[in-house]
């Protein structure tokens, strides 16, 4: 999957300055289904990212996203629920549903 987006940041800390980060999002799902219908797995991430023109030289630094390489700190677990669920539904339950 891949999915782009374009971020505008205003730092107002120790330094300021504005900057814009550029992140294509370039993830992919290795999931298996588990008897309960859930699916578990892993998330591969070759995201990229890149900051445009920031107006303090302090923030002009690489800024490309490494995934750690031990896969068991991505894992992702998707659990199904009815259709008729709505997002107050899910933060109620969703301690009850972990597995």
């Amino acid at each position: 999957m891949t999915v782009r987006t374009a971020i505008r940041l205003a730092v107002r800390l120790a330094v300021a300055g504005d900057l814009y980060l550029a992140r294509r999002e370039i993830f992919a799902y290795d999931l298996a289904e588990q008897a309960d219908g859930s699916l578990r797995g892993v998330v591969r991430d070759g995201s990229e990212q890149l900051v445009i023109d920031p107006s303090n030289e302090v923030f002009r630094t690489p800024a490309q996203w490494v995934q750690d390489p031990d896969l068991s700190r991505s894992s992702i677990v998707l659990i199904p629920v009815e259709g008729d669920w709505d997002c107050e539904r899910l933060r109620r339950e969703r301690p009850t549903r972990r597995s």
